[in-house]
């Protein structure tokens, strides 16, 4: 039996879902992410930086997350990483057009 190559695959991300809490007259405003998936991922940080919000100085951290090809990504869906939450900022996309995989774009949820 062989046995299969993972390559760069070499990080394990979990996908949450966002799920809807009724509030107080019924409605859906609000809501917290559970796990949905895990897959393997090859994670690449593409840019850290300070930014100032409200005057006060917060990390900014962009990753990319690139995974095999699956269906179920949806563009507002969380990523936990290594004990870091991550907003997708848009849908899954197929920069190399090729038929395995997809890249993930992420800002971290400070």
């Amino acid at each position: 039996m062989k046995s299969i190559e993972a390559g760069k695959l070499n990080q394990r991300i979990t996908l949450c879902r966002f799920v809807r809490d009724p509030g107080a007259l019924n409605q859906f405003d609000k809501g917290h992410y559970d796990p949905a998936f895990s897959v393997w991922a090859d994670v690449k940080i593409s840019q850290s930086s300070v930014q100032t919000d409200g005057g006060v100085m917060v990390w900014e951290t962009v990753a990319k997350f690139y995974i095999r090809k699956r269906d179920g990504i949806l563009p507002n869906m969380h990523i936990l990483w290594k004990e870091r939450e991550f907003a997708l900022t848009g849908p899954p996309i197929d920069w190399k057009e090729t038929a395995g995989g997809i890249t993930l774009q992420a800002r971290e949820v400070t």
